[in-house]
């Protein structure tokens, strides 16, 4: 069976890119390789999934070595604030 899945033509071009780069034989085989993975990892996190996904909402906005706006991001303006 088959299911066609519409995706921005940035991801798009970005699954081409992976399914290269991976060797695969079609863009199909590189989703299936990223659910498996996902699935694998998810299996494995031990925390609190819907405050992972909420941070990660703020991942671009956090400089590449600016831990303190990413404690900030993430916990608050002070730090130790439970905002």
């Amino acid at each position: 069976m088959s299911v066609v899945i519409r995706v921005k033509k940035e991801d798009a071009e970005r699954l081409k890119a992976l399914k290269k780069a991976l060797g695969l034989k079609s863009i199909s085989d590189v989703v299936s390789l990223m659910i498996k993975t996902a699935e694998e990892e998810l299996d494995k996190f031990k925390g609190d999934i819907n405050a992972l996904i909420k941070s990660m909402k703020y991942l671009g906005e956090a400089g590449e070595k600016d831990s303190e706006m990413v404690d900030r991001l993430l916990y608050g303006e002070g730090l130790g604030d439970n905002n």
